[in-house]
């Protein structure tokens, strides 16, 4: 967890705080105030920090609402509180669909084509504004360990990668730690260590556990 999701999730535990007391007094503002807060910050996180670290906060959020209001009689006999309890099963219900879309992009095979310069390994992605991106900080180490004997290797290679094992995966890098926005992998082969800068996010919603890749000629 870091300082992003500490405080969308105490945000989240105030607005669930108005809530509980809306429920208690039978109050429908306190209830919409509560619910209000709880869904921009569950949209916040969503939208403007997709890399997101805690799956399914917003399914995890609003279903303590829907838990805390179904007991308070008061308000769920009441049209207005009818109408919040559906408005919470529908914010449930899209935390769940978006959180799905999230991790179903990650689990796609990626292509990336870095190319040497100089001691570095770089690649370039249009389509992501991404323009002699460097792999640095252990990672052109590693590659050169995972594309030796490829023909061609010398100039250029063909990396395809996924957070899922896929046929002919040939390496594992394991998640070790966040640091400065980016992520330390290791690979247990080769028994090292690199840096993802965070460029990592503009293909995965979240730093996978893993990541399997598989190195190629051009």
């Amino acid at each position: 967890m870091n300082i992003i999701d500490g405080a969308i999730l105490a945000i989240a535990a105030f607005a669930l705080a108005i809530w509980i007391r809306g429920c208690l007094k039978a109050s429908a503002s306190d209830c919409s105030l509560g619910l209000l807060i709880g869904a921009v910050a569950c949209g916040v996180y969503f939208f403007l920090f997709s890399l997101t670290r805690i799956s399914y906060l917003g399914v995890i959020v609003f279903g303590v609402f829907l838990l805390a209001i179904l007991p308070c009689r008061p308000v769920t006999k009441r049209p207005l509180g009818r109408a919040l309890i559906a408005m919470v099963v529908l914010l449930t219900a899209a935390a769940g669909v978006a959180e799905y879309k999230l991790v179903s992009m990650g689990n796609a095979l990626l292509v990336i084509e870095p190319y040497r310069s100089g001691k570095l390994w770089r690649f370039d992605e249009p389509r992501l504004g991404l323009k002699g991106e460097p792999f640095v900080q252990g990672v052109p180490e590693m590659i050169d360990k995972m594309v030796a004997g490829i023909p061609g290797s010398e100039t250029s290679v063909r990396l395809i990668f996924s957070q899922r094992p896929f046929p002919g995966a040939q390496f594992r890098l394991d998640r070790r730690r966040e640091q400065d926005g980016g992520n330390w992998y290791y690979s247990e082969a080769y028994r090292m260590e690199g840096w993802l800068c965070p460029a990592l996010f503009k293909y995965f919603p979240r730093a996978p556990r893993h990541i399997y890749v598989r190195a190629e000629a051009k």
